[in-house]
């Protein structure tokens, strides 16, 4: 299934697809712990997940910042960012990272995605 999250929100065919001992695998150039807040109910219920990004285009491979943009979220995120939540949705996320999901990242910036 291919999701441009223009015509059709990720969050939502996720949400209503995902059943309990699913497997779940996802090819994106973005993600924040908040999209992972948003989701976490249907990505609980997952047996296991392979999470496949591709670095931004123009991306530094000697910078420090994460070739996933920012898991903190974007400037859109500052509602949810204002709630001062992070640090238990960033561990929640740390545990659901290490329990279910493999996650590689393709050396190629702007492989999967026009960002």
């Amino acid at each position: 299934m291919l999701i441009d999250n223009v015509t059709t929100k990720v969050s939502d065919t996720l949400t209503d697809t995902i059943q309990l001992n699913d497997k779940l695998s996802v090819m994106m150039g973005l993600f924040s712990i908040y999209a992972f807040d948003h989701l976490k109910d249907s990505l609980n219920k997952i047996d296991s997940a392979r999470l496949l990004f591709s670095q931004a285009k123009g991306f530094d491979a000697q910078s420090i910042t994460s070739p996933f943009g920012s898991l903190n979220g974007s400037e859109l995120e500052n509602k949810i960012r204002n709630q001062l939540n992070q640090k238990a949705i960033a561990k929640e996320f740390a545990r659901w990272l290490e329990e279910k999901v493999a996650v590689r990242l393709v050396k190629q910036a702007g492989a999967f995605i026009n960002t």
